[in-house]
């Protein structure tokens, strides 16, 4: 079938079963709180809380310009996000985890910092403002280029133009395809 809602459907019973029965899981998390050590996740379709919840080990991946200083540095960008990626007021799915709770979630739990290039970019006057970006879409949502391309396009993990201009950063400006030097240029 082609229809939208029958597809989501199949693939919400497949990858159900399948969440069901994992022993580990691996995520990202949207920000990391160094005064308590929380992760954050910020999602639309509460699948990420099945891969933080059930399984017994958790892997978290995090980029270290995703860390904030205290649980009050957090509010501003969960107000900023939804409003910036969707238009909506409040994100619908909100997880904070702290550690492990004994016999309730994950029982082990890592969490990997992962730099990548990020501590070089801010020798970069004016490209260090690129570990600003929450990756809310908003640039996304807006550019007619990456709108009919899509951001991936262009061989970044990172999509549409924040990719274009985070990536170069990241990897350097020979990529392996020497697109990321005109990557910039894509966006409009």
């Amino acid at each position: 079938t082609d229809d939208p809602a029958m597809l989501a459907g199949a693939a919400r019973v497949h990858l159900r079963n399948k969440f069901l029965r994992a022993k580990v899981a691996v995520s990202g998390a949207n920000f990391a709180i160094a005064e308590t050590g929380t992760l954050v996740v910020v999602e639309s379709e509460g699948n990420g809380r099945m891969c933080l919840t059930l399984p017994d080990t958790l892997i978290s991946v995090v980029g270290i310009e995703k860390v904030v200083h205290t649980v009050e540095d957090l509010e501003v960008f969960l107000q900023l996000l939804p409003r910036s990626s969707t238009g909506e007021r409040m994100n619908p799915y909100t997880s904070l985890w702290t550690g492990v709770t004994p016999g309730d979630g994950p029982q082990h739990f890592h969490l990997i910092l992962l730099d990548n290039g990020r501590t070089n970019a801010p020798a970069d006057q004016v490209g260090r403002a690129a570990l600003h970006c929450i990756r809310c879409s908003a640039c996304l949502n807006v550019c007619p280029v990456y709108e009919r391309t899509g951001g991936h396009a262009y061989g970044s993990v990172y999509p549409g133009p924040i990719g274009a201009v985070l990536t170069p950063q990241l990897t350097g400006m020979h990529g392996h395809h020497d697109v990321n030097s005109t990557l910039p240029y894509a966006s409009s």
